[in-house]
């Protein structure tokens, strides 16, 4: 890639963050995902180095959340499964200590909380950031997802894990 297309950045605090998930629930889906949305299974953050170990940020995905639950109609009970597109925002914190840090790349830790139009997101995941070039980088992580809601005054969670991949680009 052109170097003017990725100038050097290595001092930049601000960076951009794209990356692509690959989730599975952890219930069994026997509903299809609602119509796609474009972006689908993406994910958009802009990350603030705060030192050398912290960093904060605020992330912007399109997802899926499998739901299994239930609820009463006219005295009976029914058992709802659904597999809507959300948009998700959240806000990030990560750390990355330095004693995980290496001329080959560095290890991070990272917690999210945020919400979509049914309820709260709560996200742990653990990555690994590899430089390529001029302070931009490529990422891959493991990601546990839970989304909690409710329905009929009775709360009820979604829970999915899987990998997420893409780039870091400093600003």
């Amino acid at each position: 890639m052109p170097e003017e297309f990725l100038q050097d950045k290595t001092d930049s605090k601000l960076s951009l963050e794209i990356k692509g998930l690959s989730h599975t629930s952890d219930i069994k889906e026997k509903v299809r995902p609602a119509d796609e949305q474009n972006l689908n299974n993406s994910s958009f953050s802009i990350i603030y180095d705060y030192s050398s170990e912290f960093a904060f940020g605020l992330n912007y995905s399109r997802e899926n959340f499998y739901q299994k639950f239930e609820g009463y109609e006219n005295n009976q009970l029914y058992q709802y499964e659904q597999n809507p597109n959300f948009e998700t925002f959240s806000i990030i914190g990560r750390y990355s200590p330095d004693f995980l840090k290496f001329d080959y790349g560095k290890i991070y830790s990272q917690a999210a909380i945020g919400g979509n139009k049914v309820g709260l997101v709560g996200r742990l995941s653990v990555g690994a950031e590899i430089p390529v070039l001029n302070g931009h980088s490529l990422q891959i992580g493991y990601d546990v997802s839970n989304m909690y809601y409710k329905h009929q005054n009775k709360w009820f969670s979604s829970s999915k894990k899987g990998l997420e991949f893409g780039v870091k680009l400093k600003l």
